[in-house]
Parts: structure tokens; C-alpha cells; sequence
């Protein structure tokens, strides 16, 4: 299928592999030139070798620091008008935010907010003066769904999206569009190295591990960096003004879109629909069918507790309304003793809101909300899915690791 980019020039930013090489492949089997980049050279050059091999395209290859003004300068010199700018960086490390630095909170702005920042303010001017561009930032799904121990990610690329918001609703008038890609577990080098770490840590195998976290996904397997690459190469069709400001939340055969505004697009909707079906994706463009009711009581594992789920503005939100033990052996109401902040350790269980921020996703499931956990004190990310009139699913994750509980309605 056409989507009328060839000729075009592509900055693509950390794509000698992972997620960044398959944008730069989707983008080079549709006719673009590239400017790849990467901090290491052997495997740059590689990439650049099998894409010049595969597809007759011109390919420059800048081993360099993005995160460095003399890496982007290099960058930008290799190719000044660029029409595609993919951004594309690696996360921060994860970790206790008592623990970070200011140095650390420098490192995760500059490799995650500022550095995109800065290559879209050298080049946007240019291509709304040429009255075309495309600009994709790859950032990640905790942007939607914070995740505790990603705080420097979390911090750092919801700036970048906050940014992009105002900014993209200037620039689309020129035909240059500004979204996000927020991809979910992808089969990449990061995910891997991350199930070594589990490993080590648990004494379980890593195939175990591997399967056991697919399992949790709609798909039931990872995304794959082609896939990610061809959803990529979607959002750089040439025609005009399909999407801006949008948010795309990226796994195996599923995208969720999230934004404040639909755009009309001069695209028939045979060609988005041909497209989607190219990418195994839908675009969320259509009404919701109706759907189940999660709203009522329900008991949590082992009837420790009894949840009322119930509506709080267009989401829905769940407090402990009942405790089997609500005190401890000294007869004294328990406490959120666990939370993490010290000012909150002192508010009772009972009453407590346990869920929060879910928003509906099809017809039995809720998902983008958060499940806070009083034992440990911590909030994870998760969703809701009604099995049955009487059976709800409850997922918690971190990261790519979840784990799903069996609460049975009450009333």
C-alpha cells in the first residue's frame, strides 16, 4: 500500500535497533530516506547495511550522542529539512524517588523531554514553511498509566507530552502533525534484559518469566518491533492532517487512542480502514456497544474486604467500604501504616479509595486506572474485566509484570 512518502527524509533518533530500527525499516520498505542514529557505531552501521541491502533508499548513518548538542548538531548537519522526525530515546532507570538526585532528574529531562524538544524546535519551522511534516515521540505507557517506580520516565515524558499538546495545535494548520507513540511490552533487547534481571533475582527461568508476562497481554504474546514500525510509518502518511496531538498506547495487535479532540481527516475511511487492518490495529474512531455494569460491592480474595465500585465523574472509582478485620489486636482501627508517605500513614483502611481513574474499554472491560495496594503500600497500574455478572478480574502491574485477582460481586 502507498501512503505516499516516498522521496521523503527521516531523522530517525536510537535506530540501529529495538523499536527505532523497526520505524526506520517500515519507513525505508515505504521509499524514505534516513538519517539513522545511535551511540554505537558497529551496530549502526550494521542497520544501515541491511537497509540499504533491502530497499533503495539513500541511508546516512551518525553514530552519535542525541542527548548531546554536538550529537544533534551532527545530526541535523547529515540532514537539515528533514520532512519525518521520529524521536526516540532510552528510558531512565528505575528506583525510588528518595533515592534520585537532581543530577539524575537532569539526565531523565534532558534525555526525555528537553532532546526532543530541541530537535523539533530546529526543524519545525522548516517544514511548516514546506507545508508537510511528521513528527512521532516514542515515549512509553506509563505516560497514560504511571507506574511508581518509573518516576524519572513518568516526570520527564509526560512533560514532553504536556509540551507537544500546545504545540501541535499551531503547527497542524501547516500540515504538520505531532503525536505520540506510547509503546507497551515489545520483544525488544530491554524487555529481555529486564526478564535476566527477574531472573537472577527469583531463581525461576527466564522462559517461564517470558511466557508468563504475555500472558497478560490482550494479544497474549509481545509486540514485535515490525509491527511497532508499521503503526510508525501510518502516522507519516502524506495526507493531510490525520491526526495531531494524539497519544497511541502501542502493544501486540492492539492500539488505544487517547485524545481531547478528533480531527476531520480528508482520508476516505476505506483507506484508514485497509490501513488499520495492514497494522492488525482498530483505531478507536467508532461508538463503544453498550456495556456490562461493574458498578455494586464486591468481595476482594479471601473476603478480607468488601469494594464499592461506583462512578466519580466519567471514570469509576472504588472504596473499602467493609473490612473482615477492620482492627487490630489492640483494638485500634487499622491505618495505612505501609503508605509511603509519612502524612498519610495515619488514615484508616476503612473508607479507603482502593481504585481509581478507570476508564471503559469495549463492553466488559475498564481499563488506565490504578489499584493501591495497603499491604505494601503502593499503587499499580490496572484493569478491570467483568467475566460474569458475579466474577470481576482485577489486574495489578508493574512494568510488564502482572498479576490478576478474582473478586465475586457482593451486590
Amino acid at each position: 500500500m502507498d501512503l505516499g512518502i516516498s522521496g521523503k527524509w527521516a531523522i530517525v533518533c536510537a535506530s540501529s535497533k529495538g523499536l527505532g530500527r523497526g520505524c526506520a525499516e517500515a519507513l525505508a520498505a515505504e521509499g524514505v530516506n534516513l538519517v539513522i542514529t545511535a551511540r554505537t557505531q558497529s551496530t549502526l552501521e550494521e542497520t544501515a547495511d541491511h537497509i540499504r541491502g533491502k530497499w533503495p533508499v539513500e541511508v546516512k548513518a551518525i553514530a552519535s550522542d542525541i542527548t548531546s548538542v554536538n550529537g544533534r548538531a551532527e545530526v541535523l548537519e547529515a540532514c537539515p529539512e528533514p520532512d519525518i522526525l521520529i524521536n526516540n530515546a532510552g528510558g531512565p532507570p528505575t528506583g525510588d524517588f528518595h533515592d534520585w538526585t537532581i543530577e539524575d532528574w537532569q539526565k531523565a529531562l534532558n534525555a526525555n523531554m528537553l532532546t526532543p524538544i530541541e530537535l523539533i524546535k530546529a526543524t519545525v519551522d522548516g517544514m511548516r514553511a514546506r507545508k508537510f511534516g511528521r513528527i512521532i515521540n516514542i515515549t512509553s505507557s506509563a505516560v497514560k498509566a504511571p507506574i511508581d517506580i518509573l518516576g524519572l520516565s513518568n516526570g520527564a515524558r509526560a512533560g514532553l507530552t504536556g509540551f507537544v499538546a500546545g504545540i501541535a495545535r499551531k503547527t497542524v494548520i501547516d500540515n504538520v502533525t505531532i503525536n505520540g507513540l506510547l509503546p507497551g511490552p515489545f520483544d525488544t533487547d530491554r524487555l529481555r534484559g529486564n526478564f535476566e534481571a527477574v531472573s537472577k533475582s527469583s531463581g525461576r527461568p527466564i522462559e517461564d518469566i517470558r511466557k508468563e508476562r504475555a500472558a497478560g497481554n490482550p494479544a497474549g504474546r509481545f509486540g514485535t518491533a515490525e509491527e511497532f514500525g508499521a503503526a510508525c510509518a501510518f502516522l507519516v502518511v502524506t495526507r493531510r492532517a490525520i491526526s495531531r496531538d494524539r497519544i497511541y498506547y502501542w502493544m501486540a495487535g492492539l492500539s488505544r487512542v487517547h485524545c481531547k479532540e478528533i480531527n476531520q481527516t480528508k482520508v476516505s475511511n476505506m483507506r484508514i480502514i485497509a490501513i488499520s487492518m495492514t497494522l492488525l490495529v482498530t483505531l478507536l474512531f467508532i461508538t463503544s456497544p453498550a456495556r456490562a455494569d461493574v458498578t455494586g460491592v464486591w468481595s476482594t480474595v479471601e473476603g478480607k474486604s468488601h469494594v464499592k465500585i461506583e462512578p466519580c465523574g466519567d471514570k469509576f472509582c472504588g472504596n473499602i467500604i467493609w473490612l473482615k478485620e477492620p482492627q487490630t489486636a489492640a483494638k485500634v482501627d487499622k491505618t495505612d501504616m505501609k503508605n509511603e508517605d509519612p502524612k498519610l500513614q495515619g488514615r484508616k483502611i476503612l473508607g479507603l479509595e482502593l481504585l481509581s481513574g478507570f476508564e471503559p474499554d469495549g463492553e466488559n472491560e475498564w481499563d488506565d486506572g490504578t489499584i493501591y495496594n495497603p499491604e505494601d503500600g503502593k499503587t499499580y497500574s490496572s484493569s478491570l474485566t467483568l467475566v460474569n455478572p458475579t466474577t470481576l478480574d482485577v489486574k495489578g502491574c508493574v512494568l510488564m509484570f502482572c498479576k490478576t485477582q478474582t473478586w465475586t460481586r457482593v451486590k
